[in-house]
């Protein structure tokens, strides 16, 4: 289960833009016939784990730049279902992981992206860092790069908001959000309330807080 990483650096023509094409991970395995690679004892996590990271034996790019980051062995889960102790685990390897890759001199930033289903066979994080010739490298592909990573961590962190609200002992905010009609005033209303503060630190985001609101403005109309 590994293959030699063909990879072949075009340019396009009408954008500029460097892209690694991999023509061999067309070969690369979907669903295993015979066990899970990703299960406690199987090919890739030898050992039990509960959050477990190795190197992609089908990288999308070449010099061991690409890696999977699988943060739970039971294939049903989801981030959110890991709770927040479950999640810290994920993101403490998430972040050594980025760390590690963004240390290269060879890579100039990492992105991270999710897989997950049966064709996966559990989820995965991938994590790819990519060099100074890879992929697109222009201002407005890192500028992409991290609108979708920030998009993915707020899609992965409303959960814990919605459940501090509801969590919330002063039902009289909840109340005011789910009459709150200025969708300004409903994201104001959950950052002053602490919902959308992450983990142990202070800082509040509005992205997540605007999600949050409609998720649980959502409820009251759906």
């Amino acid at each position: 289960m590994s293959a030699s990483t063909g990879t072949d650096l075009r340019t396009d023509d009408l954008t500029g833009a460097r892209t690694f094409v991999v023509d061999s991970r067309q070969d690369r395995p979907n669903l295993p016939t015979v066990g899970c690679p990703f299960c406690p004892g199987g090919l890739e996590a030898p050992q039990e784990y509960a959050v477990h990271w190795f190197e992609n034996r089908w990288p999308a790019m070449p010099d061991r730049r690409c890696e999977v980051v699988l943060y739970t062995a039971q294939h049903d889960a989801t981030f959110w279902s890991l709770g927040v102790q479950g999640a810290r685990q994920v993101i403490d390897v998430w972040a050594e992981r980025s760390a590690a890759l963004g240390a290269r001199p060879d890579v100039a930033y990492v992105l991270v992206f999710e897989n997950r289903g049966a064709a996966v066979g559990a989820i995965a994080m991938a994590i790819i860092g990519f060099s100074q010739f890879g992929w697109m490298t222009s201002g407005k592909a890192e500028l992409l790069a991290q609108e979708r990573a920030s998009t993915a961590v707020v899609a992965a962190l409303v959960p814990f908001c919605i459940a501090k609200a509801q969590q919330d002992p002063d039902k009289d905010i909840y109340a005011k959000l789910q009459a709150e009609t200025s969708s300004y005033s409903r994201s104001d209303m959950v950052m002053k309330a602490g919902w959308a503060t992450v983990g142990d630190e202070r800082s509040r985001d509005n992205a997540l807080a605007r999600a949050c609101s409609e998720k649980l403005t959502s409820a009251r109309t759906g």
